[in-house]
């Protein structure tokens, strides 16, 4: 269900929108445009191929600074080389990606169309309930479930990963499906008592953090296989010298951040009772609380994860990012700290991208109720507003309230930057392990919901943050 190569050329974008015009229905874009296979690279080829050119100019600059000199002649003739190999991928990715813009907007709207409505009627037609019997019967699957597994299962195998329950694929992930609850039958209000005939409506959904991330621009990168480094390059610099002295060295430099598969998982507890006489959509209730537990984990990682464990560090926990400092045991944030958080970044010329501020309720009550001077009459954060100081502005529970600093306890944060820079990857979809032993006992299932995931900040500099926020 990945959508194909789209090859790179003008004359591949006259004639496919040419035999797209001509073609059968039901024909794809591949046969469109087989006529062409294999004449040029893929904006993602062409990326892979930037890549290696900068490990290798980064491997003369990293050789000749191993050995304490300059580079030669031939060293420096070879990395303008790079350089200019560089330069002319880059143009070509821009060109690449622009042809795979327009080839969507001509001819991958109608596909796009329809593979969305197969995934939704796939989805909708899923059923975990089905699924998780199919399991407990020692059958195989089939349908709707035997079709989502075998996605999952090859989603799986690209990213390198091993499927040894019930697979759900990446496209069952979304902010479409609900904030739900799981539960079993026997405590009202509590783990899904209520979920037993008589005519019930569905679940009354869980109060939730919200997810805010996405809104914010967060960058999902999906379906990853294997480590993903993202290349940094380093700005170059000129000097003044003398008519004739020799120029200083001045050569961009590049590192990598790399992306790894981290496991996150989740586990649901439901009794063979519920999953004999429910007639509450299990696909709804159940599974949607497994992913939206792995959603609100995930964006906690990115917020705030922290250093020296198998998560993810978040953007507070990164080293490098901007400070702006209350007091010695915190203090009540002021329009001062506002502002400053945006200097911070704009210091490290990095106030471009999708900038916002992130923070929690408090901080917004706070800040609702601070005014920005004795005699002008405004607050820090407006009446009805969702901007602080001119930017988006988003509040999340997820944000920690219950730092410390000094003295001071349940201290806030508060985050400004370009969150589009912030980097979340996925491997895979979920795989859901049924097990019908561990609580037999007393009758009941266990569900162990597995993913994969990593995140990063790769340049720092593009966030600050304030993390002693006084807020009562």
């Amino acid at each position: 269900m990945k959508t194909p190569k789209i090859l790179l050329t003008l004359i591949a974008l006259i004639g496919a929108a040419f035999d797209m015009a001509l073609m059968p229905a039901g024909a794809t874009l591949v046969t469109a445009m087989a006529f062409v296979a294999g004449s040029t690279k893929s904006a993602k080829e062409l990326r892979e191929l930037k890549a290696e050119t900068v490990e290798k100019a980064k491997g003369i600059v990293d050789k000749a600074k191993s050995e304490k000199r300059n580079m030669n002649a031939d060293e420096l003739a070879k990395y303008n080389e790079f350089i200019a190999d560089m330069n002319l991928i880059e143009d070509e990715i821009r060109s690449a990606e622009e042809f795979e813009k327009r080839v969507a907007e001509m001819a991958g709207t109608a596909r796009s169309k329809q593979v969305n409505k197969d995934e939704d009627k796939l989805e909708k037609s899923f059923s975990l309930k089905r699924a998780i019997q199919a399991k407990l019967d020692g059958r195989a699957m089939d349908g709707a479930e035997a079709e989502a597994h075998q996605e999952a299962q090859r989603e799986a195998r690209e990213s390198g990963i091993s499927i040894s329950g019930i697979g759900l694929p990446s496209m069952f992930f979304g902010e479409k499906r609900a904030m739900t609850a799981t539960g079993t039958t026997s405590v009202a209000g509590d783990q899904g008592g209520m979920a037993i005939m008589t005519e019930k409506e569905g679940l009354i959904k869980a109060l939730e953090p919200m997810l805010v991330l996405s809104s914010l621009g967060a960058t999902l990168k999906g379906n990853l296989v294997g480590n993903l480094d993202l290349i940094k390059a380093t700005g170059l610099s000129a000097a003044w010298e003398t008519e004739n002295a020799d120029a200083d060295e001045t050569s961009m430099t590049t590192s990598k951040v790399t992306l790894s598969p981290k496991r996150l998982a989740a586990y649901s507890i439901i009794s063979k009772q519920l999953l004999a006489q429910s007639e509450i959509n299990f696909n709804d209730e159940v599974t949607n609380a497994l992913l939206r537990a792995i959603a609100q984990a995930v964006e906690s990682a990115a917020i705030s994860g922290a250093t020296g464990g198998s998560n993810p560090v978040g953007i507070l926990n990164t080293s490098g990012i901007g400070t702006v400092a209350g007091g010695t045991d915190g203090l009540a944030p002021a329009w001062s700290h506002i502002t400053e958080l945006e200097k911070e970044v704009a210091i490290d010329n990095a106030l471009f991208g999708k900038l916002a501020y992130l923070t929690n309720p408090k901080v917004k009550n706070k800040l609702k109720n601070t005014k920005i001077d004795a005699g002008s009459g405004l607050f820090v954060w407006g009446q009805n507003s969702n901007e602080l100081n001119g930017y988006n502005a988003a509040v999340s529970t997820l944000v920690p309230s219950n730092l410390t600093k000094g003295n001071g306890t349940a201290l806030s944060a508060i985050l400004f930057g370009d969150f589009s820079s912030l980097i979340i990857g996925q491997w895979a979809g979920v795989d859901l392990v049924v097990d019908q032993y561990t609580k037999a006992k007393n009758a009941q299932i266990v569900i162990t919901a597995n993913s994969w995931w990593d995140v990063k900040v790769p340049q720092p500099e593009k966030f600050a943050a304030m993390v002693d926020a006084i807020t009562v």
